[in-house]
């Protein structure tokens, strides 16, 4: 079955749900919806269960406005649930069925993108909104599965390395947290870390009662260089 495994999302819904990432979807919120942008063209790839498109709605976007894709048909299901009234899809990010310049608003958090496509659906002045993790996140936790603790660098690379985009603005959000019991094996097992551990190393982490955590994200958003011409198909 494409996209996360039914266990991710059930273990990541849960998760969310307690709000340890509400500090996380306020500040996508707020860097992402400005007054002018408000009404307007909105989607996020990869939107999982729906927890940052609720976000979105809190802070004033229209129900009718927002969209949502996620390849995986489990996430869509579980968005659905929430009855936030916003239009979902199940649909793979290397070919978004929208037809160009669709949306003033896409974002991608902690989700692949093809930057082709989001180029071809953004309209002209838009923004494309990406989170990733920082240096410290989760750093923890990856000490515990791996020997050495590699930063990673997740999606801005293919953004910061093409003349095409040019970032607008960035900004972070940091904060330890203490997760105790079933919050901590949710978070865990709602991560690519459990797959990357051991039986061993998984069954260490399942039995630990409590741990301090570090969440630390970095939000950019990036606009299409100005004097950019139209790519050409083919």
């Amino acid at each position: 079955m494409p996209g996360d495994a039914s266990s991710m999302l059930a273990a990541r819904r849960q998760f969310l749900s307690e709000g340890y990432y509400q500090s996380l979807a306020t500040a996508v919120a707020a860097a992402a919806a400005d007054e002018a942008s408000i009404q307007s063209g909105w989607l996020e790839v990869g939107c999982g269960e729906g927890y940052y498109l609720s976000a979105l709605q809190q802070r004033g976007v229209p129900a009718s406005d927002l969209w949502g894709i996620d390849i995986a048909k489990a996430a869509v299901q579980m968005a659905a649930q929430r009855k936030l009234g916003v239009n979902l899809a199940v649909a793979a990010a290397r070919a978004l069925p929208f037809f160009d310049h669709s949306f003033t608003r896409i974002l991608s958090i902690f989700s692949p993108f093809d930057l082709a496509e989001i180029e071809r659906v953004l309209r002209p002045g838009g923004r494309f909104i990406v989170v990733g993790p920082g240096e410290a996140h989760l750093r923890e936790i990856k000490a515990l599965i791996y020997a050495s603790v590699q930063p990673h660098a997740g999606n801005f690379a293919s953004l910061d390395q093409n003349a095409r985009w040019q970032e607008a603005s960035r900004s972070k959000v940091q904060e330890g947290v203490l997760l105790k019991d079933a919050a901590l094996q949710s978070l865990f097992r709602m991560t690519p870390y459990y797959w990357s551990a051991t039986p061993a190393q998984q069954q260490h982490i399942e039995t630990l009662s409590e741990l301090e955590v570090t969440l630390d994200f970095e939000l950019r958003c990036y606009e299409v260089a100005v004097g950019t011409p139209e790519p050409i198909d083919g």
